[in-house]
């Protein structure tokens, strides 16, 4: 009848152990994805891998723990990464991978001086699991050198009961202490039963009957083995192990949602740069077609200006050319006349009517050669560099020659 009482006991335990880590594994899993970042995944993923290692499955637990690695691997936050690796550490000793355990080990002892808060107790942990590999190893200078170092750090570190209660049934085993081991195996039992860990519980039940066994405890053994029958018979893994792969689906969905919300905000992000980018490019052509347009109309202003400068070159230049014509004739008009008369006559001219159309001759060519080099000086200046010199003439003298030399001419014409 009391036996049946513990069993159902037992029982009991065992399913409020499952709905407390299955519900804690559900709470920590759904707070992570409001987080919506990598150290939120990466503590999913921790929780998941955690109640992995509670029930001994440890394979998933250590696949579990390196996807939440994989999550940290940009994240500068030291203590997050030193509590997953202690993690690590404990889940690859309990596969018996030291060599892996020993790699995660050395990675916490750089993680170590990262941080500020519980130093002493991840200290105590790294002397610890480091005492335990090299008991696997069975290398007991290395054990007597750490196991040292673990007791002094023992005086300073509390809540690590647990902990040391392994450390310490290991290290005796190790040293074929077995007596002493007895004591720490009762202590180990009831911390683990009180911690609701049914899988640690079995275990040190199972390892605390091979040991009596070993001594020659018959009875003892089989008491211990009987418990350890009755909760294998009560654990219901298959059900947990089925929520556990539910939560872990859930949560690789909850990621693949997350990544693609982020790829939808970094699309929208390009989609807002390259349309800012567009905007910009057309805003510069904008200007661009302005200038060139600016530019252009003053080209036309300019090129109608010069074209309305040229039409008063060209009409310059007919009403120059009208007058030079009239001003050349002239004097050229007097030299032929006068030679004609000349030749006309003959002797029969006087000496003073010669001398007279000699000197009208030789005034008008005078004349005419003036005006040929002021108009060859004139093509030769530019508009803006000409320039008047204003000098005094005697009009009456210039006036009396005109006149003089019309005086002559019309005579001249008079007798011819």
């Amino acid at each position: 009848m009391k036996h049946k009482q513990n069993r159902r006991i037992l029982v009991l335990l065992l399913f409020a152990a499952y709905l407390f880590t299955s519900a804690q594994a559900h709470g920590v899993n759904d707070k992570a994805k409001q987080l919506k970042s990598p150290e939120g995944r990466a503590l999913s993923l921790q929780a998941i891998g955690d109640s992995y290692m509670q029930t001994g499955i440890y394979e998933l637990a250590a696949e579990t723990f390196v996807a939440a690695e994989t999550e940290l691997e940009n994240s500068n936050d030291a203590f997050l990464k030193l509590r997953l690796t202690i993690q690590q550490i404990h889940t690859y000793l309990k596969m018996d991978k030291v060599e892996k355990a020993m790699e995660y080990l050395d990675k916490a002892e750089n993680f170590l001086p990262q941080i500020e808060t519980e130093k002493d107790d991840f200290e105590y942990y790294i002397c610890s699991y480091r005492t335990l590999a090299y008991i696997k190893m069975k290398d007991k200078e290395q054990v007597a050198k750490y196991w040292k170092e673990v007791l002094d750090l023992q005086k300073n570190s509390k809540h690590l009961s647990e902990l040391s209660l392994e450390l310490s049934i290991n290290y005796h085993l190790f040293m074929e202490e077995y007596t002493k081991a007895i004591p720490l195996y009762d202590s180990l039992i009831v911390a683990t039963q009180r911690r609701g860990n049914l899988y640690e519980y079995k275990n040190a039940l199972q390892s605390k009957g091979a040991l009596l066994h070993t001594l020659g405890d018959l009875k003892g053994a089989c008491f211990l083995y009987n418990k350890v029958k009755t909760l294998n018979q009560s654990l219901n893994t298959e059900r947990f192990v089925e929520s556990l792969d539910s939560i872990r689906s859930t949560y690789i969905a909850d990621r693949m949602e997350l990544e693609n919300a982020e790829a939808h905000d970094e699309l929208l992000l390009r989609i807002i740069f390259f349309s800012i980018l567009v905007l910009i490019i057309a805003g510069v052509l904008v200007v661009v077609i302005k200038r060139n347009n600016k530019e252009l109309n003053e080209s036309r202003k300019k090129l109608s200006e010069t074209n309305e400068k040229a039409k008063r070159a060209i009409l310059s230049k007919s009403m120059f050319l009208s007058n030079m014509t009239h001003e050349i004739r002239t004097p050229l008009n007097a030299i032929v006349g006068f030679s004609e008369v000349l030749s006309s006559m003959g002797d029969s001219i006087d000496d003073e009517t010669r001398q007279m159309c000699g000197e009208s001759i030789r005034q008008n060519a005078q004349l005419l050669h003036k005006l040929i080099n002021d108009v060859m000086e004139l093509s030769e200046q530019e508009e803006s560099s000409m320039s008047f010199n204003l000098e005094k003439h005697e009009v009456v003298a210039l006036c009396r020659s005109i006149m003089r030399s019309a005086g002559h001419r019309f005579r001249l014409l008079i007798r011819s």
